[in-house]
């Protein structure tokens, strides 16, 4: 999607925004990551904190750190557990 809005030329710093519509009653399930428990999204609607890109290029795993984090927050985890201790994006497969 970032190599799109590039090649479109879509002038930066671009302001990207996220809502879900219809989110209650899903599940955020990670117990691959220590993490046994279910815990079900309580709101039908949620919406994120607007995240700004500066320049193209930028890994957008690392770019959308703070929204997958504020997913994962409207699910009752603190963050998202595919980052590391230094922000990299580090997604654990299923073996």
């Amino acid at each position: 999607m970032l190599t799109l809005l590039e090649q479109l030329e879509v002038p930066i710093p671009l302001q990207i925004r996220l809502a879900i519509i219809g989110a209650q009653g899903y599940v955020g399930h990670i117990s691959r990551y220590d993490h046994p428990e279910n815990k079900i999204i309580d709101r039908n609607e949620l919406f994120f904190d607007a995240v700004t890109l500066d320049s193209w290029g930028v890994d957008p795993g690392i770019f959308l750190k703070s929204v997958f984090d504020q997913i994962w927050n409207a699910c009752g985890y603190q963050y998202s557990y595919s980052y590391d201790a230094d922000g990299a994006w580090k997604p654990r497969m299923d073996s």
